[in-house]
């Protein structure tokens, strides 16, 4: 097989060093190509083009275990060990998804501005504790200040209801199985889904973290067009407050 290996990728590879690395001698790979392909090689073909094509569907995301699957329900009898060899030898590996990391945010309900946000590598209280610092620094609100919130361990910590207390916020939670009670935090996220994580392809975290800052600071805040807001900005929204006042 390593002979039919060299015969895939000659378009790719120099036929010298594809024998180097193969452990095969030159003479012996074109002395192969005169002989007629046994009756094996002619199977392997023909799983091969299917293979690639089964894999070319799923998007790159299938592995070996679903690409056998996939063949014998067209009929096509192969070993577990056969289509793992095929895709090993043909480079077709399953993409991997991506691990990115947790974000928190905080919204301001009225202008729907991100007014606090914080990303981390795990999803503890004090991913959402940063959200909210940064939020509360750049409002400084007034003792009074409604925080609502869903009902994540995160929000019912003793650490995160302390700062809201320090600071005289009001700790307001969704109901219970109600998920309409959070929907401006829900709407937010899957429109940053829909514009910015689906078209993306971010290779590391800092990646990540420099795509959703831009997506945040310079467009969804300052420029993005709310329905909500009479389709202005958030940023353009609380300048107009501040004009009336």
């Amino acid at each position: 097989m390593r002979y039919a290996v060299i015969t895939r990728h000659r378009g790719e590879f120099q036929v010298r060093l594809m024998c180097r690395v193969l452990d095969v001698s030159p003479a012996g790979y074109y002395a192969s190509l005169k002989r007629p392909p046994s009756w094996h090689a002619l199977i392997d073909e023909v799983l091969m083009a299917r293979v690639r094509a089964i894999h070319h569907e799923s998007g790159n995301t299938y592995g070996s275990p679903r690409v056998h699957q996939e063949l014998q329900g067209a009929g096509l009898p192969a070993s577990p060990k056969r289509v793992a060899r095929l895709m090993r030898e043909e480079g077709l590996v399953a993409r991997q998804r991506k691990r990115l990391l947790y974000l928190a945010t905080v919204l301001d309900l009225g202008s729907r501005r991100c007014v606090g946000w914080a990303m981390r590598e795990t999803m503890e209280v004090e991913l959402a504790l940063s959200a909210l610092r940064m939020a509360r620094e750049a409002r400084r609100p007034e003792p009074g200040l409604i925080h609502h919130s869903d009902r994540g361990s995160q929000y019912a910590a003793g650490e995160y209801r302390a700062e809201l207390l320090a600071h005289g916020m009001v700790a307001s939670m969704s109901g219970k199985g109600d998920c309409y009670d959070n929907a401006v935090a829900e709407s937010f996220f899957a429109t940053l889904e829909f514009e910015l994580l689906m078209q993306s392809d971010w290779h590391t975290r800092e990646d990540a973290r420099r795509g959703i800052f831009r997506y945040i600071e310079t467009w969804y805040n300052r420029k993005r067009r709310h329905s909500t807001l009479g389709y202005i900005s958030p940023a353009e929204y609380e300048a107009d407050l501040e004009k009336a006042a």
